[in-house]
């Protein structure tokens, strides 16, 4: 493999980075977040008490971890979904929610994006 350059292995794809930066050495380690826009017949089941509401729409918080200098720090991200049908609890949504997304349910204090929260 040549420098600056990565593969990496997501079940049914095969993504290839090439990077060109040359302020990037070899040997360092970078971060690369990929997303996927969810079509209108993606949808989630998830508990309608992680749904909220505003006046830009109905949103869930996810936990969201950032790497720090003393270790490890967890942070509310606001997510937008739609939701499609509702019943029992749950609720069927479309968004940009993805399966291992850890979502907050409830909290003793209301939440914000970008609020630190302990898990």
């Amino acid at each position: 493999m040549e420098d600056g350059a990565g593969t990496a292995s997501v079940p049914g794809y095969r993504i290839v980075v090439k990077l060109t930066d040359a302020s990037i050495r070899g040997g360092e380690t970078i971060k690369v977040h990929l997303e996927k826009e969810a079509s209108e017949t993606d949808t989630m089941l998830v508990p309608s008490a992680a749904i909220h509401r505003d006046g830009d729409g109905a949103y869930v918080l996810v936990i969201e971890e950032r790497q720090g200098p003393l270790g490890n720090a967890y942070y509310a991200s606001r997510r937008s979904v739609s939701v499609k049908e509702t019943g029992d609890g749950m609720s069927a949504v479309a968004g940009s929610l993805f399966e291992g997304d850890r979502m907050i349910v409830e909290s003793e204090e209301p939440l914000s994006e970008g609020e630190r929260v302990r898990i």
